[in-house]
């Protein structure tokens, strides 16, 4: 055989073949960067107002309380400038048309407690009455205590006090005295065994007796102090 002769040249491209069946899906790519936020839409429209609440019965220079559960109308109390408890015209800077109930009245200079004790008996008898202060022998405290009231069995007023100084260094109570107003009792005044003042009421009779002591405290030391009292009906000293 002889020897292969030159490739010849290309011929013309034939025509394209049919589309081959579809690949399998290809793995999922990463996710695309989060796009710009879109714009806010329209505020939507205002509801309806609600019904308005209840307010009736009020007057000028009164403080409100609730009469209802709905309605408002006018306290006890008026304000002013001066308040007033039960008075719509106080002519103080506390005015009150009425009893008052406390348990401590406190001044600019000292301290008062009206009738921080209240005592009465019917005992038919002349016991003396002796009235235990909680106000200790060695406390700086500087006192008077008004005993005030009625003795029915003797027929006449109780109206007397006593005042003292309860110096820390002294054994008793000292720049002392007593008053007696009134022929009701015989006021006087001594410490007891366990270190407390004692005001002491000797008396021609004790039957329906009653009184009231309040007290009256002028010192610093004084107008913090709460004095109170314990009543004993018996002849000896405590």
């Amino acid at each position: 055989m002889g020897p292969q002769g030159a490739t010849g040249a290309q011929g013309s491209q034939g025509l394209q073949g049919l589309q081959g069946p579809q690949g399998a899906t290809g793995a999922q790519g990463p996710q695309g960067v989060a796009g710009p936020q879109g714009l806010q839409g329209a505020t939507g429209a205002t509801g309806a107002t609600g019904a308005a609440g209840t307010l009736s019965g009020g007057s000028t220079s009164f403080l409100s309380k609730w009469t209802s559960g709905s309605t408002l109308g006018n306290s006890a109390i008026f304000d002013n400038g001066n308040i007033g408890v039960g008075t719509s015209s106080p002519g103080a800077k506390l005015d009150v048309a009425g009893d008052i109930n406390a348990s401590r009245i406190s001044t600019a200079g000292g301290q008062v407690r009206r009738d921080f004790l209240v005592w009465n008996t019917a005992s038919n008898g002349a016991t003396p009455v002796h009235i235990k202060t909680n106000i200790p022998i060695k406390s700086n405290t500087m006192y008077r205590i008004l005993v005030e009231g009625y003795n029915y069995g003797a027929s006449t007023v109780i109206n007397s006090d006593a005042v003292g100084y309860t110096y820390v260094n002294w054994a008793c109570m000292g720049n002392n005295s007593v008053n007696n107003y009134a022929s009701g009792v015989s006021i006087s005044q001594y410490c007891s065994t366990d270190g407390f003042v004692v005001i002491r009421l000797d008396v021609a009779s004790n039957y329906y007796m009653g009184f009231s002591a309040s007290a009256w405290f002028t010192n610093p030391t004084g107008t913090g102090f709460n004095v109170s009292g314990t009543v004993y009906l018996q002849a000896n000293n405590l």
